[in-house]
């Protein structure tokens, strides 16, 4: 309500910098991020991004066309520099962002993910710009090394303002970092119209997510491998760009005899489209922040299953049970069981549906984006 109020009475344009590592690929902080910098712009605002890539890489999500999109070369493509120490690698990447800032001079600068966040948060610090720190995912496993959590820890310290996507990923963080910290979680904006509830859906089980160990997909064939013993009429699409455990999935799929039933697709820009009929959506992450495929997969309607994972981003989607059903991680049997209990309870997997579509219109991007932009406003500098 604070923020709301700011945001309507006092008004004028920021010049907002974005910073990430890419925005080619298809993941959910890139969308989010494409999205946000777009409808900023759209108000008025003067928004750029920082990308550590070389140029020439498209965005995979559309960018609205005053959004300024700045490319920096990755340390690992600059001709004979990729032997010297991490240091002064590490240095050399704040000094790139450095001059950009100096050269953009935004009133706030925002980086979104972790590896980006350890090089932005310092270059904004130097450039005596204000800086938020966005957490993505999760942060008991992301990243995978302590020494990178710890340099992650620091660039938030040294965040004016950080933003984090739930109250558990919140928590996590020392008592200095949560007192500067705001809890947003993601918008969900779908590409195709939701199905009445009420409609006769396809025997298909689809999912969505890079095809990982930390999506671990290969969790779900194998609970599909025992549920299509018992419904041999349905069929399971994944739908990911292909990662570590691309051929680990390939090889599963071949061994238990499922290349007639499983599908694994690329990830596709009318994925909504594809998706919607579906008889459920299951996602078997090890963890994730806020899941934007599930939240999406929801909001469209189609009655889903997640694992329980502790940023608790799945069981404030899916509300521990009133808009679908939470797993234990890990277990095949209750995953199972979920599957079976979505296709014998009809009346249940359509208050699903009516539920989820419900916070789909709840959640919308105009709602997310007034939040944003007077938290921007609160840390900005004027």
């Amino acid at each position: 309500e604070e923020y709301h109020s700011y945001y309507f009475v006092s008004y004028r344009a920021m010049n907002i910098c974005f910073q990430i590592l890419s925005l080619n690929a298809s993941s959910g902080a890139e969308k989010v991020l494409a999205g946000l910098a777009s409808e900023l712009a759209r108000r008025g605002n003067e928004v750029s991004v920082i990308c550590l890539a070389r140029e020439g890489k498209e965005s995979f999500y559309p960018l609205y066309k005053t959004v300024k999109v700045y490319y920096l070369d990755r340390w690992d493509e600059e001709p004979g520099l990729a032997k010297v120490s991490k240091k002064i690698r590490n240095f050399w990447r704040i000094r790139l962002l450095y001059k950009v800032l100096r050269r953009i001079k935004p009133d706030i600068s925002v980086s979104f993910l972790t590896d980006m966040t350890i090089y932005a948060a310092w270059a904004a610090k130097y450039a005596r710009i204000p800086h938020i720190s966005c957490e993505r995912n999760s942060p008991w496993d992301k990243p995978e090394k302590v020494d990178k959590r710890i340099r992650r820890n620091r660039a938030f310290a040294v965040s004016k303002g950080c933003i984090v996507q739930t109250e558990a990923i919140k928590e996590y963080f020392d008592e200095k970092i949560q007192k500067k910290t705001i809890v947003i979680p993601n918008y969900v904006m779908l590409t195709s119209t939701p199905l009445n509830p009420n409609t006769q859906r396809d025997k298909r089980i689809v999912s969505i997510g890079r095809i990982t160990a930390q999506k671990n997909q290969v969790l779900l064939v194998k609970a599909f491998y025992s549920f299509h013993k018992e419904h041999p009429e349905y069929i399971l699409e994944i739908y990911g760009k292909a990662f570590g455990e691309h051929n680990e999935l390939e090889t599963l799929i071949k061994n238990l005899n499922l290349e007639e039933c499983v599908f694994v697709n690329a990830p596709s820009p009318d994925v909504h489209e594809r998706i919607k009929s579906a008889k459920m959506f299951v996602l078997t992450s090890n963890f994730e922040g806020y899941p934007n495929a599930l939240a999406e997969a929801v909001a469209s309607g189609i009655p889903s299953i997640s694992t329980d994972c502790r940023s608790k981003g799945p069981e404030e989607i899916l509300q521990n049970g009133k808009r679908g059903l939470l797993v234990p991680l890990n277990d095949c049997d209750s995953l199972i069981s979920a599957m079976e209990l979505l296709i014998n309870d009809e009346e249940l997997a359509r208050q699903f549906s009516v539920c989820g579509i419900a916070y789909g219109v709840e959640n919308n991007i105009s709602r997310y984006v007034d939040t944003w932009e007077c938290t921007l406003r609160r840390f900005a500098r004027h």
